[in-house]
């Protein structure tokens, strides 16, 4: 997978675990699986884009 379209779905997997998240906090009724489904994706997310986030050590190596 390009790393372009990589990062978009890392971003799309943050937005949809966020936006699970807010709408169970503005809901009444308690949604258990919405919540850990949120969770779940945000996680993900948040992995996945730091996976292809170097560390400044590695951009200054290439650099030398």
């Amino acid at each position: 997978m390009p790393k372009s379209n990589f990062q978009l779905f890392s971003v799309i997997c943050i937005l949809t675990g966020g936006g699970m998240l807010i709408y169970d906090m503005t809901q009444e009724k308690d949604l258990i699986y919405l919540k850990i489904l949120g969770i779940i994706f945000l996680m993900l997310g948040l992995y996945l884009l730091n996976t292809n986030v170097r560390s400044k050590e590695d951009k200054t190596e290439e650099n030398d």
